[in-house]
């Protein structure tokens, strides 16, 4: 099992901890705390894609005597 696969197994755990702790939040068993776990982190992910500024990285690269600034979007 991969790191990225176990990791949805310890947000499915995490998941299930919270069902325990927080009242009325109920989940039926590993597989639906595992579907929620994929769910969550897929829109998680879409929304840091969403809210993330569009230029991530600047060089500055030197030709000669002068300094030129290119964005490098990822």
């Amino acid at each position: 099992m991969t790191l990225g696969l176990f990791t949805f197994v310890l947000n499915a755990l995490m998941v299930l901890l919270a069902a325990a702790i927080v009242p009325g939040f109920n989940v039926s068993g590993f597989w639906w705390a595992l579907l929620f776990s994929l769910i969550l982190s897929l829109f998680v992910y879409f929304l840091g894609e969403m809210t993330e500024p569009p230029e991530r990285t600047v060089r500055y690269i030197r030709y000669g005597g002068e300094v030129r600034k290119e964005k490098d979007v990822n």
